[in-house]
């Protein structure tokens, strides 16, 4: 494969060893490959900054990844493990989330892992995938409205409404449009927006 440095920080979707299309969002890299190769499938991959701050992730992900950059669509950890690998914590409740098809993607991963996965929510298109041994359970779930963000923002408090695409390793490739981790810094518990008046 080529060499995505160029990229960094960016999306790129591959037709093959090719990058068709490249993007800030997973959307952009994939529409613009669509226009450049219409008649082609595409990979998606995120290409990471080269000297982020590592956190701490479950190794669950290192062994993933290689799963994971051959998806036709953007992953995204969110949620709780996120906030944890901010603290040095690692966690075993891997949460996900992806633009549509999660309980396929549930299922692509089981299989991937050799282990079992089943539906939680057939209507809401969310489905885990239990890892009885490692004591693990990684749950995925439909973006909640038409985008990551919107997905982030419609989350309960701050510290809980950041993302990571799915394969990232470095604090640099954190996505944060709720401000959460300035208010973990702060050991502040903040509610990503007002309730609604009665």
């Amino acid at each position: 494969m080529s060499d995505l440095a160029a990229y960094a920080g960016r999306w790129v979707a591959l037709s093959g060893q090719v990058v068709a299309g490249v993007g800030y969002t997973a959307e952009e890299a994939l529409q613009l490959a669509r226009r450049n190769r219409p008649k082609e499938r595409f990979t998606l991959q995120f290409v990471e900054e080269a000297n982020g701050e590592s956190l701490t992730l479950s190794p669950l992900l290192e062994r993933l990844r290689p799963f994971l950059i051959q998806q036709d669509r953007p992953v995204y950890l969110v949620g709780g493990a996120v906030r944890d690998a901010l603290l040095n914590r690692v966690s075993h409740d891997l949460d996900f989330v992806v633009p549509h098809r999660a309980i396929q993607m549930a299922f692509k991963t089981a299989n991937s892992l050799s282990v079992p996965a089943y539906v939680l929510d057939q209507e809401r298109d969310t489905g885990r995938v239990v890892l009885a041994e490692e004591g693990t359970t990684l749950d995925f779930a439909c973006f909640r409205g038409v985008s990551l963000e919107a997905d982030l923002r419609d989350r309960d408090f701050t510290i809980n409404a950041m993302a990571l695409p799915a394969t990232a390793v470095t604090r640099a490739s954190l996505i944060d449009p709720c401000n959460g981790a300035a208010d973990l810094q702060a050991r502040l518990i903040r509610q990503t927006h007002d309730k609604p008046s009665p």
